[in-house]
């Protein structure tokens, strides 16, 4: 995961927190060959991906706040937090849109 091994190497040079912690995006299932129930728990996944994703989001805005209220907020600092950000948002989005071609497929399959 890239925004995981990018996170470690930022982290460990302290640019941002180490409290934040990035989700990670689950293996989706290939939607040709999935049963049923494979497909409902792979659903699952997403959204439990979804929600730590969210959350991660929610935490590097509270780092932000925090980091211009006491004035340690660095020009370096921002853009790394706002690239984490970014990058969440775009695996989000990427995962999602994903998934729902794997659910197209399971949907084609049982159509035939």
């Amino acid at each position: 995961d890239i925004l995981r091994d990018w996170s470690s190497d930022v982290c460990s040079s302290d640019l941002i927190s180490a409290q934040c912690t990035p989700a990670n995006a689950p293996t989706l299932v290939n939607g040709s060959l999935a049963a049923l129930e494979e497909i409902v728990a792979n659903q699952q996944e997403v959204k439990t991906y979804i929600s730590e994703a969210n959350l991660y989001l929610e935490c590097l805005d509270t780092e932000e706040t925090v980091a211009v209220s006491t004035g340690t907020e660095t020009e370096e600092t921002k853009v790394v937090r706002d690239a984490f950000y970014n990058m969440t948002v775009d695996q989000m989005n990427v995962t999602a849109a994903d998934f729902n071609q794997e659910i197209q497929k399971f949907k084609a399959k049982d159509s035939k």
